[in-house]
């Protein structure tokens, strides 16, 4: 039995020893084919067991690729890179590749695209970057398998309809373009999560574009957009990126609840609606637009790690909304007038910040500072256990200091802060599923 099992064993290993040969002699055969022989195949491949499964000949100042006969023993190959060439043209013989996985041929100087493309059928990852593509091929068509392309950075104008039918898109970067409008069919893309079409000449969004309804991240900076309506159907975003458009509203956002980033900087919006309480906005950059107010509704977003109203003109705000914003953009007041802002005493600030009564005193204060929540527990007679309670500080960048949950004593709890530095810092309290906000200055 045992001399069985070394034959057997010798077997295999000569078969994968065989197989690496092949693979070997393969890519010499491609080195040779392209005047790169003073390379050897340990340069340019990678493998997993016996064969070879990646090849890079990226940065090497090619004009032109060919891929000999020989290439069709590769039959293990997934990955190819030819980033960072001069390469005018699609390489001849690429089409043997039908098992291929990954071809990157960003930053090359293409100016087209061969029918060769349409023979990777099984191509899942695409990468055109930063070429001079004027058209893309209808035979892009030909690659069902595509989960994620890029095309930004070329000169396309157009696209052709055999694109939208790629269906199993999950990741499409068309940024960099002079593209001017999207076809309706972008509605197919109903499994597509991350959407790039930055500075690309929109002056419009497909209506269609409500039907992307996995889409977590849309980014379409630097456009001519008036409006993003389409927008208030992504119900799975998390990531909306529109600065530097001429939006003039924004759409109801209440359907939004996973939207945690947005930048709508640089545009024209006069008003920022009380939908964007809904939103679960945790970083948001609303600088150089219109607005002159601020719905109390936003007071429903805390902690807040990035905020930016700089370059509005924010001058009447309720005492509720001008709090939130001290509390989580403390410079707001040095880029716009706010001459017609109401003053809000300690008392008004506090009773914003939670109309059931969060108090903090003294303010400001050095070291300690009482936090009450008291007025809360009115009219159940203070009884904690009818109650869920957090109370959390947070400095002003929206660092957590502390978690003061467990200290809390009849709806008050005292705060030593002698360990920490002078300045500003919030206190989220969260009672019962419902979030209110105060700010306290430490000074020394």
């Amino acid at each position: 039995m045992k001399k069985v099992l070394l034959v057997v064993a010798a077997a295999v290993t000569f078969v994968s020893a065989q197989t690496y040969t092949n693979d070997s002699l393969a890519v010499r055969a491609i080195l040779a084919a392209n005047g790169l022989s003073f390379l050897t195949v340990d340069n340019v491949t990678a493998t997993s067991g016996s064969r070879i499964v990646r090849l890079n000949l990226s940065d090497l100042n090619l004009s032109s690729l060919t891929f000999p006969a020989a290439t069709a023993d590769l039959t293990a190959l997934e990955w190819v890179n030819l980033d960072n060439n001069f390469m005018g043209s699609f390489p001849t013989g690429i089409e043997v590749l039908t098992w291929l996985d990954t071809l990157l041929f960003a930053n090359n100087i293409l100016g087209s695209v061969s029918s060769a493309l349409g023979s990777l059928s099984s191509l899942k990852y695409l990468d055109l970057s930063t070429n001079q593509l004027s058209t893309l091929s209808s035979s892009i068509g030909g690659c069902t398998d595509l989960v994620g392309l890029r095309l930004n950075g070329n000169m396309l104008s157009s696209l052709p309809e055999e694109l939208w039918s790629l269906t199993s898109l999950q990741y499409l970067d068309l940024s960099d373009n002079d593209l001017g409008t999207l076809s309706a069919s972008l509605g197919n893309f109903t499994q597509l999560k991350k959407f790039l079409v930055s500075n690309s000449s929109l002056f419009a969004l497909p209506d269609e574009l409500s039907s992307c309804t996995v889409l977590e991240e849309l980014n379409v900076n630097e456009n001519a957009l008036s409006a993003i309506d389409p927008v208030s159907s992504l119900t799975a975003l998390t990531t909306l990126s529109c600065a530097n458009n001429a939006i003039t509203a924004l759409p109801n956002l209440g359907g939004l609840t996973l939207l945690d980033y947005i930048d709508c900087s640089n545009n024209q919006i006069a008003a920022v609606p009380a939908s964007i309480g809904s939103t679960a906005l945790s970083r948001m950059n609303m600088s150089d637009n219109l607005i002159t107010t601020l719905p109390d509704e936003i007071n429903a977003l805390a902690p807040v790690y990035l905020c930016d109203f700089a370059g509005n003109k924010l001058c009447s705000l309720s005492c509720e909304a001008k709090t939130w914003l001290d509390n989580f953009d403390y410079d707001w007041e040095s880029s716009q007038d706010t001459s017609g802002c109401p003053t809000c005493t300690g008392i008004e600030q506090n009773a914003a910040a939670g109309k059931e009564g969060i108090l903090v005193a003294p303010n400001p204060f050095n070291p300690a500072v009482v936090i009450s929540i008291e007025k809360i527990f009115a009219g159940t007679g203070r009884d904690q256990s009818l109650h869920t309670i957090y109370i959390v500080i947070y400095d002003i960048h929206g660092r957590m200091i502390t978690d003061l949950s467990n200290h809390v004593i009849n709806g008050i709890v005292t705060w030593d802060a002698s360990t920490q530095p002078a300045g500003v810092y919030v206190i989220r309290a969260r009672i019962n599923g419902k979030t209110h906000i105060a700010r306290a200055m430490l000074v020394k």
